[in-house]
């Protein structure tokens, strides 16, 4: 009877060490004025702001990171539009898809650039950047699919996707769950083909629950100060979690 009621205790102990563990926390949003679209003439390469393309009309980008995940969410003053294919940004990012589609040419990169030429060009992108301080994340969404771009690893990532109404909700984990926020950007952007007119509307701003890049050194060193006490609080939990373990092992084998 006490063995078992000590191996429920240390049990409990090591449960309730991990859950003392803080998680990151961070959420604001960004707001951009409303019809400041851009129309860029495919003649003259002359720009003029246009109130006519609500749907790209950007009017905030809220952000909301907890632990590993965040969610990224794009408000425009009319409603998310489906429309274009995303093959054109497939064979950008998605190194897994170009080689696939190059291996269709048999190697040859001018045949697929021809085919990246033929393509339909009349699409409408939706562009959210996540920049934070140990990385960078692309998302690119048109007509109802995702690509997600962690830089560091070149790769795709997984993550999930909302649209309702005037509002492109987009989820994903972190590489690093230390890792703070850093900034983002948006670009929202409607080709009428190769040749036609294009638009397009952007956003940057900081996150502003995020400690900055680049603080004096007395903030620097507090951060210092702070990231070292995180990680002697993780030491001294993975030991007492090591201890625990070892006396469990002890006494069931007793």
């Amino acid at each position: 009877m006490i063995k078992k009621t000590l191996i429920l205790s240390l049990i409990a102990i090591s449960l309730l060490l991990i859950s003392t563990i803080p998680t990151v926390a961070e959420q604001g949003s960004i707001s951009d004025p409303e019809n400041d679209v851009i129309e860029t003439d495919p003649v003259t390469s002359e720009t003029s702001e246009v109130s006519t393309k609500p749907n790209l009309d950007i009017t905030k980008v809220s952000y909301d990171r907890s632990g590993q995940m965040v969610t990224l969410t794009l408000t425009v003053k009319g409603n998310i539009e489906n429309n274009g294919d995303i093959e054109v940004w497939k064979l950008l990012y998605d190194n897994d898809y170009y080689e696939e589609k190059l291996a269709e040419f048999e190697g040859d990169e001018d045949l697929l650039l021809e085919y990246m030429f033929a393509l339909d060009w009349n699409l409408t992108t939706y562009q959210m950047d996540l920049f934070t301080i140990e990385n960078q994340y692309t998302i690119i969404f048109v007509n109802q699919e995702i690509l997600i771009v962690d830089y560091y690893s070149e790769g795709l990532i997984d993550g999930d996707f909302e649209v309702n109404g005037d509002d492109l909700a987009v989820s994903f984990e972190l590489i690093d769950d230390g890792d703070r926020l850093g900034n983002v950007s948006v670009m929202t952007t409607e080709l009428m083909g190769l040749e036609g007119a294009s638009y397009d509307d952007e956003l940057f701003g900081e996150c502003t629950d995020t400690e900055p890049v680049n603080n004096d050194d007395e903030e620097d060193e507090d951060d210092d100060d702070n990231s070292g006490t995180g990680v002697i609080v993780l030491v001294v939990v993975i030991a007492l979690l090591v201890v625990a373990i070892a006396a469990v092992t002890y006494f069931i084998r007793r």
